[in-house]
């Protein structure tokens, strides 16, 4: 067993439906050879597969005879004859009562064999029949099926409690978070029903699964709905879906959720439901199961995950999973669907234009000496609501490529030119006089803004340039990205230079790690921000990394008539090879 998480289960109904006991028990003993199970979350009901009351009881406890805590599981498809939506998987129209008794009562039959439950991820609806589009009214889409769904969670709570009083309910959250709430989704407001929340952590082949999710998600998606539901999160829910090619996509997800916080890791779907003709012919399980060894040891070590503020209130829409993107550039980031004051950089995307109240928040966070940057999209949502007092930025129609780029931060007095070996394509916005370009492509003879920083108060707001394809980020150059991660985790105590398909984890106690999803080895730059560091310890070996540079910015700029405080910043060279992970703790002085 493991000291800092557990490992769940998730059998599906259809094989429950199928399978004997003998085969379910050699499974058990498969799984407790080579990943050990605390907890199984039996499926009663998915689709077409009801499994039947004795055989349910009995396959609990044929789990209990092995120490494996039982749960029940539902997953909320269903189609009734004569009754027939015109709907995605059968998710299940809930506007419509014959439907919604349905799925009540097999709530009430769940809770009747099990004193908790957990909702997979079809627990929305997305249905548009007659009774839904009378019963929408003058509401949005996302405004009814909000209300709908919530109510729907009320009834379901009632429904368990009527025959289990002490029946607790767990809601799994999706991992396209971009369109919760168009589909119903407010876990703002449902955890106030449900006892507990889980979270999608599923990051499959970023490049041919259809919804092209990129590796970061894992880590991400935890982080958010953490902060909406402190406290309450149980755990992450991944499968192995796209990761036949590549096992390491597999591992990536668990070791991405478990450097998230994730306490608790159910490992789903084909293998795990047992969908192989024998589970010895899935090399999926033991490889995660020795990974796991690892990943427990160095939680050991690790404290609070911490990183870049990211304002995504759940009202908002817009730029969906492009922080995932960006982490893949070296930069942790700490989403939050509150409008964090006290943090020293906020990134705002698009959706951040949801809130009505955002200016406002703006100003006064700029003002009073925060950093924040935005995305051109966040600038063009609040063109007509009074950004222009923050910054004169034009975004126009117009697009640029280039390979050429400049890098050329404010206070490093340090300009870089580089090339990327792909062409880059940006949308063109354009500023005054009194905006700095950090960052710059360079045309035939033109040039154009990638990252620019404008004074407010005693803060900065800039903009970062983001191409419509947000896959052209990985072509950047390594410089450029640098200089980009450098300005995101000014209010962190290290940062990472290196080309992209990196990620950066960062906690609390001084401790960080990197994860590389290149397709070879490499180096990268370690910059660490505090003046009384001596150096870094991995956390595994025990090597010690001296720094080969010490750093003191900002430096004067041309005829500047001040020069800010100067940070110490202290750099290290780290080789890592692809697809591995490596954590660090920073050493100082008084450990020398």
């Amino acid at each position: 067993m493991y000291r800092n998480f557990h490992i769940a289960t998730y059998p599906h109904a259809e094989y429950l439906y199928y399978a004997d006991l003998d085969t379910v028990e050699e499974a058990i003993r498969y799984f407790q050879k080579r990943l050990p199970l605390t907890k199984v979350y039996l499926e009663t009901h998915r689709g077409m597969y009801d499994i039947e009351e004795s055989k349910m009881r009995a396959v609990k406890e044929l789990f209990h005879r092995y120490g494996i805590e039982t749960g029940g599981a539902i997953a909320p498809t269903l189609s009734i004859p004569g009754h027939e939506k015109n709907t995605l998987y059968d998710v299940i129209c809930y506007q419509d009562p014959v439907y919604r008794e349905a799925f009540l009562d097999i709530v009430r039959y769940t809770a009747s064999l099990f004193d908790e439950i957990i909702l997979d991820d079809f627990f929305f609806t997305s249905c548009k029949c007659p009774l839904c589009i009378d019963a929408r009214g003058d509401r949005t889409w996302a405004e009814y099926r909000t209300d709908l769904m919530l109510q729907v969670s009320r009834d379901m709570k009632a429904a368990a409690a009527d025959v289990n009083p002490g029946c607790r309910l767990i809601i799994k959250y999706p991992n396209w978070y971009e369109s919760y709430r168009q589909c119903g989704y407010a876990p703002d407001l449902q955890k106030d029903v449900f006892d507990f929340v889980y979270t999608g952590t599923e990051a499959r082949n970023p490049k041919y699964d259809p919804q092209h999710v990129q590796r970061y998600l894992s880590y991400s998606s935890f982080r958010r709905i953490t902060g909406i539901v402190p406290g309450r999160n149980l755990g992450a829910w991944i499968d192995e879906g796209g990761s036949n090619n590549h096992i390491n996509t597999w591992v990536e997800q668990a070791a991405l959720s478990l450097f998230a916080g994730a306490k608790e890791l159910i490992a789903c779907r084909d293998w795990m439901s047992f969908r192989y003709p024998t589970l010895t012919e899935c090399p999926l399980q033991p490889v995660l199961g020795q990974q796991l060894k690892r990943i427990d040891s160095l939680l050991d070590k690790t404290g609070t995950p911490i990183g870049v503020s990211v304002y995504e209130p759940l009202e908002g829409s817009g730029e969906g999973q492009l922080i995932n993107y960006l982490g893949m550039l070296g930069i942790p980031f700490e989403p939050s669907a509150v409008f964090r004051e006290d943090a020293p950089v906020i990134f705002l995307t698009a959706s951040a234009a949801g809130d009505p109240q955002i200016l406002t928040k703006l100003k006064s966070y700029v003002r009073n000496g925060g950093h924040a940057v935005a995305t051109p999209a966040f600038v063009e949502a609040m063109s007509d609501r009074g950004i222009d007092e923050i910054t004169n930025a034009q975004i126009t129609n117009r697009r640029a490529s280039a390979e050429l780029f400049i890098a050329d931060g404010y206070h490093r007095n340090q300009r870089i030119y580089c090339e990327s070996r792909e062409p880059v394509t940006f949308p063109v916005y354009t500023c005054s006089g009194g905006a700095w370009q950090a960052v710059s492509m360079v045309t035939e003879e033109a040039g154009f803004s990638i990252l620019t920083e404008e004074f407010y108060g005693d803060g900065s707001f800039l903009i970062l340039n983001i191409p419509d394809d947000y896959s052209q980020l990985y072509r950047l150059p390594e410089a450029v990205v640098a200089e980009i991660a450098a300005v995101l985790t000014r209010g962190l105590f290290v940062s990472l230079s290196a080309a992209p398909k990196y990620s950066l984890f960062v906690y609390d106690n001084q401790t960080f790690g990197l994860i590389s999803y290149r397709p070879h080895a490499g180096e990268v730059d370690i910059s660490i921000r505090l003046e009384d560091a001596s150096g870094i310890r991995d956390l595994e070996t025990g090597e010690v990394f001296a720094p080969l540079t010490v750093d003191m910015h900002p430096e004067k700029r041309f005829d500047s008539a001040k020069i800010p405080e100067a940070l110490t910043e202290q750099h290290y060279k780290v080789s890592i090879e692809n697809g591995e992970f490596r954590f660090f703790e920073v050493l100082r002085k008084e450990h020398a």
